[in-house]
């Protein structure tokens, strides 16, 4: 219960402002014991909050009542721990402790300022108490308004919950009314425990807003200009809207209702403001994020295709280098260095340039999922010694996969699949894989050679005969694609070779 304004209103005002000096000033010079502290080991920092605490508990306990140093506790400890809980700012377990030590003070040090602003004054007192620790904690307030502001909000929110709680099991305790002191600690610790896991889970929830919310306030320094006018618009109605009634004398515990669901209301405007702020200030940061990566992926594409450029240069040059080094071989007299550099070494090397120049084509693709499947596939191709190359024409800008992943790559594995089991055990045989994209439309081509008289009709129903195949083949390829009105199946064989060719529109 608020008290009401008796005697001068004078004095009741100079009292109430003196009463908020002193509070300030009490949270100051606890956290400026803090920043003295810094520098020192933890285990000491820890040690001088124990005793700050401990000396200030043991005032309280001298000039108040055991139930009021009860509620003192709770209240600091609800404020301490909901900041550091919420990670919009740094706050160490050893800071945490100089801020509970900030917010332990007695109720009765607020009398006059309760009198005349309500819980005004305790919001006066969070927000000082939050900007001066972090402006001691970090050094400067630049680019930190938002974090700490968005912090004094939520603790306002608590404080407006959670006091008029402890007021009710407060009065019911002094006037004895069924609850002794068992009873109202219980309810005290329970309401704490709820405030507590209230605030984990928001943590939790909105973690990736929080995040945000710290990276605009840094990135962003203008939003400093506007959390500051909130701030001032704050602290003004706190202390300008009970001015009228307390001069006319019309306070009650009804208009002081009225005056913090004001506040509350004021407070929720500004939360749904910080909450745009944040969502138009996020989206300017993935705008900006998008054209950065944007420019990145066309410097990427554009160095890419000067590299396979030089790497096709380079590959024609290092066969030429090596043909150039075959005639200098052939005109030595070692005729064993001869059979060895024709049959092992310049085969070997022309293998490997061809295989790498095949895996860097790869990179065109923007998929990573398809590029990684290519990828395994050249790869075991390469492993069974079976002829393979590659050939992509993409353009970046106008890919587009057209299907599902899942159903692309099932495609054209079973399209790959066959066709390496087609030319594994066969001469001079090749595979030859074709990507082209247009506006509307990406192609894949799978030409492979076959075997002579080969059944084209028993390849496009086929069915694996090798160990640990059971899938059904192109059935299955027909499956997916009937699911799909805009790709298209076409196949073509004749005597010596078999392609299929996937065109999806878009």
């Amino acid at each position: 219960m608020m008290p009401y304004p008796v005697g001068s209103l004078t004095d009741l005002f100079s009292t109430g402002f003196i009463e908020i000096v002193l509070s300030f000033l009490h949270s100051f010079i606890i956290l400026l014991c803090m920043t003295i502290t810094k520098k020192a080991p933890k285990q000491l920092q820890f040690l001088i909050g124990i005793a700050i605490v401990l000396v200030q508990a043991f005032y309280i306990w001298n000039i108040t009542s055991k139930s009021q140093l009860l509620l003192v506790i709770v209240t600091a400890a609800l404020f301490s721990i909901e900041f550091k809980q919420l990670r919009l700012c740094d706050v160490s377990t050893e800071n945490a402790l100089f801020l509970f030590a900030a917010f332990l003070l007695p109720y009765r040090l607020l009398n006059s300022s309760l009198t005349t602003m309500g819980y005004g004054s305790w919001y006066l007192l969070i927000l000082f108490t939050l900007l001066t620790f972090e402006f001691l904690n970090a050094g400067t307030l630049r680019g930190r308004i938002l974090s700490v502001y968005i912090s004094f909000i939520y603790l306002s929110f608590s404080a407006l919950i959670f006091f008029p709680i402890m007021e009710y099991i407060m009065y019911h305790f002094q006037t004895g009314k069924s609850l002794d002191r068992a009873a109202m600690v219980l309810f005290l610790t329970l309401a704490l425990l709820f405030a507590f896991v209230t605030v984990y889970l928001v943590s939790k929830k909105y973690n990736r807003i929080i995040i945000t919310a710290r990276r605009i306030s840094r990135k962003f320094i203008v939003v400093d200009k506007i959390i500051s006018f909130f701030a001032a618009i704050t602290t003004i109605s706190i202390v300008v809207i009970p001015l009228p009634f307390l001069l006319t004398r019309t306070v009650s515990d009804l208009l002081l209702i009225y005056i913090n669901i004001f506040h509350l209301f004021l407070l929720i405007f500004q939360v749904a403001f910080v909450y745009m702020l944040y969502f138009i200030e996020d989206y300017r940061i993935t705008l900006d994020y998008m054209k950065q990566s944007q420019k990145s992926t066309v410097e990427y594409y554009q160095n890419l295709n000067k590299n396979l450029q030089d790497m096709e240069n380079l590959r024609h040059d290092t066969k030429n280098l090596f043909m150039t080094m075959g005639g200098f071989v052939e005109k030595s007299s070692d005729s064993a260095m001869k059979i060895f550099y024709q049959e092992k070494i310049y085969p070997f090397a022309l293998d490997q340039i061809e295989k790498n120049y095949q895996f860097s084509q790869l990179y065109q693709i923007p998929s990573e999922t398809l590029r990684s499947f290519l990828h395994m596939k050249l790869f075991q191709a390469f492993n069974l010694n079976v002829n393979i190359s590659l050939n992509i024409q993409i353009d970046e800008d106008l890919f587009f996969l057209g299907m599902d992943i899942i159903d692309l790559t099932r495609i054209l594995g079973i399209f790959m699949d066959n066709a390496i089991d087609e030319c594994e055990n066969l001469p001079d045989s090749h595979i030859n894989i074709n990507i082209r994209n247009q506006e509307n439309l990406v192609s894949y081509s799978i030409k492979n050679s076959v075997r002579a008289g080969h059944q084209f009709e028993h390849m496009i129903l086929r069915k694996s005969d090798k160990i640990g195949h059971s899938g059904k083949g192109l059935q299955i390829v027909k499956e997916i694609v009937d699911s799909y009105p805009q790709v298209m199946l076409n196949t073509y064989y004749d005597k010596a070779e078999f392609r299929q060719s996937l065109n999806i529109s878009n």
